[in-house]
């Protein structure tokens, strides 16, 4: 009767792991390689991606939250000249979907394509009264160093709910090129290019070449990131420290090694820094050993408990000097989320 119970709970813990890899195998196999019969399934795609604009300049008046209008940007001639580009664009993408159409980009030219699409919205004007805070943390280092910066923050430098890697590194480029607004947008657009170089490692390296080309061109398609990345604000940066975070823990899993691991908790420590909501989205390194073949799942848990076990020894140490700031910060937002 036991030795029928072990069996059958080995039984189920091994399908429940070939379901597991076989899913995640299906998904990627599905986003690479479209097949014949998605066609119109993209046509629905294309044609609802059509009537987004339109839908928010029409009812963009219910939400009571915003701060700027449609109609300040567009008029309705501009409007309906921007709907006709953008049909002429999907019909032509309809059309390379349909006939299977593949053009050879490496991950280089992507991120010169991706660089150059930033820059027109470098004239975005700086809205979002955030960034003030940013930029009076990133002052406090350029007029007194380092040293001071590392010392008074979250005392002198108060620092509202916000953490110190994204305001020190603007701090940082203030400091060695001048305080223009050219370089914070400069910054911005490389780490947006950065991030997608990222993920098409992290393509590259969990499935194929190809997969990572097409991660890495899927992110250049989510038009809020082109707001973001003009302005002194800690998303886009984040966004970087988060995708590295997760490639670093991947190699380290994959490959192993010390010098892996602690570059990977080392990244970890960075991610956590940058901004709260970060804390969330690291959850997905430890999914990071589903995504290995199962004969080496053992060894999988094993290095990243190694890499869980030096990012919480880095974490620890920075806490013991930040501990009354950040207290202070999470208290701030669990009382303004939750209460």
């Amino acid at each position: 009767m036991l030795a029928s119970v072990v069996t059958n709970k080995t039984a189920i813990k091994t399908n429940l792991k070939r379901s597991v890899n076989q899913c995640l195998g299906n998904i990627a196999h599905t986003i690479a390689e479209p097949k014949q019969n998605q066609v119109p399934l993209l046509l629905l795609s294309f044609l609802l991606l059509l009537c987004v604009p339109l839908f928010l300049y029409t009812f963009r008046t219910f939400d009571n939250n915003r701060l700027v209008s449609w109609y300040w940007g567009f008029s309705q001639e501009q409007l309906f000249a921007m709907l006709a580009l953008l049909s002429v664009l999907l019909a032509l993408f309809l059309i390379a979907a349909k006939l299977q159409w593949r053009v050879p980009v490496n991950i280089v030219f992507l991120s010169i394509v991706a660089f150059f699409l930033t820059i027109p919205f470098w004239q975005t004007p700086e809205v979002i009264i955030d960034n003030a805070r940013y930029f009076t943390q990133a002052k406090y280092l350029e007029l007194y160093g380092a040293g001071y910066f590392f010392r008074e923050w979250g005392g002198t430098i108060f620092a509202w709910t916000d953490l110190p890697l994204i305001p020190f590194i603007y701090g940082v480029m203030f400091n060695a090129f001048g305080e223009y607004r050219e370089v914070i947008q400069v910054l911005g657009s490389l780490f947006f290019v950065g991030t997608m170089a990222l993920t098409y490692a992290l393509g590259k390296i969990l499935w194929s070449h190809h997969h990572g080309m097409v991660a890495a061109t899927l992110l250049l398609g989510i038009p809020y990131l082109y707001t973001q990345i003009p302005l002194m604000m800690v998303d886009i940066p984040a966004m970087f420290f988060l995708t590295l975070a997760v490639l670093t823990a991947v190699l380290a899993i994959k490959e192993g090694g010390y010098g892996h691991v602690f570059i990977a908790a080392i990244a970890i420590v960075l991610a956590l820094f940058t901004k709260y909501s970060v804390w969330i989205f690291l959850s997905v390194v430890p999914l990071v050993v589903f995504a290995q073949p199962q004969h080496l799942w053992r060894q999988s848990v094993i290095r990243l408990s190694k890499i869980i076990f030096f990012a919480t020894v880095l974490w620890c140490l920075v806490l013991s000097w930040y501990y009354p700031a950040l207290f202070e910060q999470i208290t701030i937002l669990l009382d303004y989320q939750w209460r």
